[in-house]
């Protein structure tokens, strides 16, 4: 149920205005938003069905690290399994970016003192900003793979939300 930004009202679904106000309904909530994000291109009919169901549990594994190499190598004439390969090459790729990058956040410390015994010890600890803001990071790579999980399992071709239409290996062919 979405409200009126302005006076609070409760709106329906499709309205444009608010009928306590008047003042324009802009967007809709957080949740048509996500729902936006997260309906992702379905290019499921593209695919042979026999295909789908031969190489949807080998596909599974596009998602899951080093074990990419599995449906990359073993499944090289499967388009279902290279389009998950190609997904899962994305996200790995994403992933080790952000593992960099987070190795490189963690390096900031700031100085602590803390009692140990009544006794102060200077202590080196990441902020805590940082560390909250890594931990948001690595659950939404998370989310990703269990997206693709999700999508490979059940056969369908959809797109991962947000780097989807990225195409690492396509980068590096001629």
């Amino acid at each position: 149920m979405a409200f009126c930004g302005k006076c609070g009202a409760q709106l329906a679904e499709e309205e444009k205005f608010c009928p306590n106000c008047g003042a324009a309904v802009e967007g809709g909530s957080v949740v048509d938003k996500a729902k936006e994000v997260l309906n992702t291109e379905d290019s499921t009919g593209e695919y042979d069905a026999k295909d789908i169901n031969d190489n949807k549990g080998v596909s599974v594994l596009s998602y899951l690290g080093i074990l990419i190499l599995v449906p990359w190598l073993t499944r090289k004439d499967s388009k279902f399994a290279q389009f998950h390969v190609r997904q899962g090459v994305t996200l790995l790729a994403v992933d080790i970016v952000y593992g960099i990058l987070a190795t490189l956040l963690g390096l900031i410390k700031v100085t602590k003192t803390q009692n140990v015994w009544g006794i102060p010890v200077d202590i080196k600890v990441t902020p805590w900003p940082i560390t909250l803001i890594l931990t948001i990071g690595w659950i939404c790579i998370a989310v990703l793979a269990i997206i693709g999980i999700v999508n490979a399992a059940t056969g369908k071709a959809k797109k991962l939300p947000i780097i989807g239409n990225i195409d690492v290996l396509g980068m590096f062919k001629k």
